[in-house]
C-alpha cells in the first residue's frame, strides 16, 4: 500500500489531466441523462409511471454511457503504467485519447462486463428498495408511527364502502391531498432509497474494480479473446478469492471509506434542497455522478496498488488458461482430422504456453523474495 501511495503521489499531476478528461465526459453524460428524463416527464403525468420510465431510461442510457466510459478506464490503466517507465515523458493527454481508440477494439472491449454489472446492480436496487419499503410501511402501520396505522385503516374502510369506481377515485384523490397521509407515505422513501442505491452502486463499483485486474492479465496472456481472458480470470480467482479480497480491502480501504462518506454526504446534503427531495430520481442521479466524478481522480491509485499485488494472482489465472488450452489441445490431438504438421504446431503451442506459465511462476518467486528482503530491511531499521 505504501509503495502504491508513493507512485500515486509522484504521478498525480500527470494523471490529473486524464482524470479531468474522464470527469468532463461524466458531466456531459449527466447533462444528456437529465435532458432525457426531463423530456420523459413531459409525456407522463403520474408519479408511478414517471418513476418506472425514469428507471428504464436511466438503465438504457447509463449502459451506453458506461460502455463508452470503459475504454477510458483501460486508457487510464495503460497511460498510468507507462508513467512508471523511462518513457513517462512521452505520455500526454493526447496519448490518453489515442489509447481510448485502441481500447474500443478486441480484446480490450467488453472485459469489464459493464452491461451485466449494471443489470445486477439495478436488480439489487429494485429488490432492496421494494423489501425495505414493505418493512418500513409494515412497522409504521403496526406501531402507528406518524399516525400511519389510523390513516391506512381509515383509507381501507372508505375504499371498501365505495360502490362505484368514481367514488373510489374521489377517495384516492382526497387522501393524495391529505398532508398527513402524504407525509407518512414519503417518510421512509428518502432513507430506503439511499440504502438501496448505496448498496447497488457499491456492488457495481466493486465489480468494475475487481474486473479491472484483467487488464494486467492481457499482458500475461497475449493474443487471447475476451472469452478466454474472462474464463481464466474467473477460474483463477476461485482458487484465491478470499486471499485476494483480503489484499483488496487492505490496500483499497481508504477509497472504500471515501466512497461511503462521499456518497452519503452528497445524497443527504442534496436532500435539503426541496426540489431534489421531492424528486428522488434526480437526487439519485446527481449523487451517482458527483460521487463518480470525485472517485475518478483516485482511479490511478487502484492500478498502482494492483501493480504491487498482481504477481500474487497472475499465476492462478495463467494456470487456468493453461489448463483450458491443454484440454483443447489434447482433444484436437485425439481427433483424426489433425495432420502431422498440425500436430507439430500444436506441440509447439503447448510448449510456448508451458513456458509462459513457468515464467510467471519465476517472476512471482522473485517478487516475493524482493518483498521479503524489504520486510527484513525494515525490521533491521526499526
Amino acid at each position: 500500500m505504501k509503495d502504491a501511495l508513493k507512485i500515486f503521489k509522484r504521478n498525480f499531476i500527470s494523471t490529473l489531466g486524464f482524470s479531468s478528461i474522464l470527469s468532463l465526459f461524466l458531466i456531459v453524460a449527466f447533462g444528456i441523462i437529465y435532458l432525457f428524463l426531463d423530456l420523459m416527464s413531459s409525456f407522463y403525468e403520474t408519479v408511478i409511471t414517471l418513476n418506472v420510465v425514469n428507471i428504464a431510461v436511466f438503465i438504457f442510457i447509463i449502459t451506453i454511457i458506461f460502455s463508452l466510459l470503459e475504454p477510458f478506464i483501460y486508457s487510464m490503466f495503460a497511460c498510468n503504467g507507462v508513467l512508471q517507465t523511462p518513457d513517462a515523458d512521452k505520455v500526454s493527454n493526447g496519448s490518453f485519447l489515442r489509447t481510448y481508440l485502441l481500447a474500443t477494439k478486441k480484446p480490450f472491449r467488453g472485459l469489464l462486463r459493464v452491461f451485466i454489472h449494471i443489470l445486477i446492480s439495478t436488480l439489487i436496487y429494485l429488490v432492496l428498495l421494494t423489501l425495505l419499503l414493505i418493512i418500513c410501511y409494515f412497522v409504521m402501520i403496526r406501531a402507528n408511527i406518524m399516525n400511519a396505522g389510523t390513516l391506512y385503516y381509515n383509507y381501507l374502510s372508505e375504499i371498501n364502502t365505495a360502490t362505484t369506481n368514481e367514488e373510489a377515485v374521489k377517495i384516492v384523490e382526497k387522501y393524495l391531498q391529505n398532508a398527513d397521509f402524504i407525509a407518512a407515505v414519503n417518510a421512509p422513501i428518502l432513507y430506503c432509497n439511499f440504502a438501496s442505491l448505496f448498496i447497488a452502486c457499491y456492488v457495481f463499483v466493486h465489480n468494475i474494480n475487481v474486473h479491472s485486474l484483467k487488464y494486467f492479465l492481457i499482458i500475461q496472456i497475449p493474443d487471447s479473446n475476451v472469452g478466454i481472458i474472462n474464463y481464466s480470470f474467473n477460474e483463477g480467482m476461485k482458487k484465491c478469492k478470499s486471499r485476494f479480497l483480503k489484499d483488496y480491502y487492505k490496500g483499497l480501504y481508504p477509497l472504500t471509506i471515501l466512497f461511503v462518506v462521499l456518497f452519503a454526504g452528497v445524497y443527504f446534503g442534496l436532500s435539503f434542497i426541496p426540489a431534489l427531495k421531492a424528486n428522488i430520481s434526480l437526487l439519485a442521479i446527481i449523487t451517482i455522478f458527483i460521487t463518480s466524478i470525485v472517485m475518478v481522480f483516485f482511479l490511478p491509485y487502484t492500478f498502482d496498488y494492483y501493480g504491487t499485488i498482481v504477481h500474487l494472482y497472475a499465476p492462478y489465472t495463467i494456470e487456468a488458461f493453461y489448463g483450458r488450452i491443454q484440454n483443447e489441445l489434447e482433444y484436437l490431438k485425439n481427433t483424426n482430422m489433425v495432420t502431422e504438421e498440425d500436430l507439430s504446431e500444436l506441440n509447439n503451442l503447448e510448449s510456448k504456453i508451458k513456458k509462459l506459465v513457468d515464467e510467471a511462476d519465476k517472476a512471482n518467486e522473485k517478487k516475493e523474495e524482493k518483498n521479503e528482503g524489504k520486510d527484513e530491511n525494515n525490521e533491521e531499521n526499526r
